[in-house]
């Protein structure tokens, strides 16, 4: 793992390990907890699709039982349910540098500490007992929010925050303007300076609460 990816063979993972993977084309990643054994601590939607009636057993996973439309909250699947189909798990980074985190894509690192192995997985199993996470929300409370709980004790999600930065950006930048080439390339740039400084902003928190 490094500066370009946080890719890690399967095989070396660790139990309390923050692992994480991409959905859509790169567009978004799910996040959870490794707890060994081949199995995963996560935490996805709350509510139910308008479809799920129509599931039944047949769908669950024959080496864990998860049913993808039926569990909901705090779930324990194998890896590969986790996966969801895609073969590439990556390792989310703790307490990296400033330079490290300012210049990895928001979700991937922190520059955090995280806490010891048997703490992380503690919190995970506690939260897949309870499953009193709380209602799952897109930018507040989601799959990353869970993972830095368990990890950090404390729910965030950088993910969340670059995509919120870039609407405000978005948003500001062309209520007024006309659609045109050079304003989407402004408004681009403007955009990527904002999530930087996001990203500075989280830094010098962090470095206050030490």
């Amino acid at each position: 793992m490094g500066l370009v990816s946080n890719s890690i063979n399967k095989r070396k993972l660790k139990p309390g390990d923050h692992i994480y993977c991409y959905r859509t084309l790169h567009l978004y990643s799910h996040h959870g907890i490794y707890v060994g054994d081949n199995m995963v601590i996560h935490y996805q939607q709350t509510y139910d699709d308008d479809d799920d009636d129509n599931d039944d057993d047949d769908d669950c996973c024959e080496v864990c039982g998860f049913n993808r439309k039926k569990h909901r909250g705090v779930i324990k699947t194998c890896l590969d349910c986790f996966l969801n189909g895609h073969h590439r798990v990556f390792r989310f980074e703790y307490q990296v540098s400033p330079a490290h985190f300012f210049a990895k894509r928001s979700g991937t690192c922190s520059v955090a500490p995280r806490d010891p192995p048997n703490v992380v997985i503690q919190r995970a199993t506690e939260e897949n007992n309870n499953n009193k996470f709380g209602q799952y929300d897109l930018m507040k409370n989601n799959c990353e929010s869970f993972a830095t709980y368990c990890m950090t004790g404390k729910r965030s999600s950088e993910q969340a925050s670059s995509v919120q930065t870039t609407a405000k950006v978005v948003y500001k930048s062309l209520a007024n303007k006309p659609i045109s080439i050079e304003n989407l390339a402004k408004t681009a740039v403007e955009a990527y300076c904002a999530r930087k400084l996001k990203k500075l902003e989280h830094i010098q928190q962090h470095q206050k609460t030490k």
